[in-house]
C-alpha cells in the first residue's frame, strides 16, 4: 500500500446562506519546482459563479461559469475533491461526492492530532474507507483519511479560523487573492 504524502493549501470563506469562496494553491508536482504555484479560486455570490486562475508567472483568468456546479467541477481534480467535501457541508443542493453518502457510518475511538482531541467517524463509499476526525472543542473537521487496498491518504486541516466578519464583496469580481495563503517553502 502506498501512502499519499501531499500538502494542500486552501482557504474557504462562507457567508450564510449561500455565498461561498474557495481559494486553492496548486504547487508544481515536481519537488524542486514546488515554489511555482498556481492560484485557483471559485467564488459564488448567491447568483453567479466565477472561477479565477493565476498561473505562476502568468496572467490572471476570470471566468463567469454557467452554474455553481460547473465552477466546482472545474476545480474538483485540482483540489483532489476537497472543494466538494467543503461545499457539500456548507451549501444546499450541491452535486458531487459528499460525506453524507458514506455507508455504515459509525463512531470509532477518539484520536489526537497534535494537541487536538478528535471524535473519529468511519464509513465507506465505493469500497473506499473514510475516516473523519472532528475536533471535540470546535467541531471543525481536522483530518479526512481515505484508504483502499492499494492507497492511503490523509488530508490534515489546521489553521482554521471561524466566525470572522466577511465583506460581501469578496464573492464577486474584481477579486483579491486571499492574504496569508502560502504554498510550500
Amino acid at each position: 500500500m502506498s501512502s499519499g504524502q501531499t500538502q494542500d493549501f486552501f482557504s474557504t470563506q462562507f457567508l450564510s446562506p449561500n455565498r461561498f469562496r474557495f481559494d486553492y494553491l496548486s504547487p508544481h508536482p515536481h519537488k524542486d519546482l514546488q515554489f511555482a504555484t498556481t492560484y485557483h479560486m471559485v467564488a459564488y455570490d448567491g447568483v453567479d459563479a466565477f472561477t479565477y486562475m493565476r498561473p505562476f508567472n502568468g496572467s490572471t483568468i476570470v471566468t463567469r461559469e454557467k452554474s455553481l456546479s460547473a465552477a466546482l467541477a472545474s476545480m474538483a481534480g485540482i483540489s483532489r475533491c476537497a472543494i466538494y467535501s467543503v461545499a457539500t457541508m456548507l451549501l444546499d443542493r450541491i452535486e458531487g461526492p459528499s460525506f453524507l453518502d458514506l455507508e455504515s457510518l459509525r463512531f470509532d475511538s477518539d484520536i489526537t492530532l497534535g494537541d487536538i482531541v478528535c471524535y473519529q467517524l468511519v464509513g465507506t463509499r465505493d469500497s473506499i474507507q473514510f475516516g473523519i476526525a472532528i475536533d471535540k472543542h470546535s467541531l471543525m473537521i481536522r483530518r479526512v483519511s481515505m484508504m483502499d487496498q492499494e492507497f492511503e491518504s490523509h488530508e490534515l486541516r489546521f489553521g482554521i479560523i471561524a466566525n470572522q466578519a466577511i465583506n460581501d464583496s469578496i464573492f464577486r469580481p474584481p477579486f483579491e487573492e486571499t492574504r496569508g495563503l502560502k504554498g510550500p517553502g
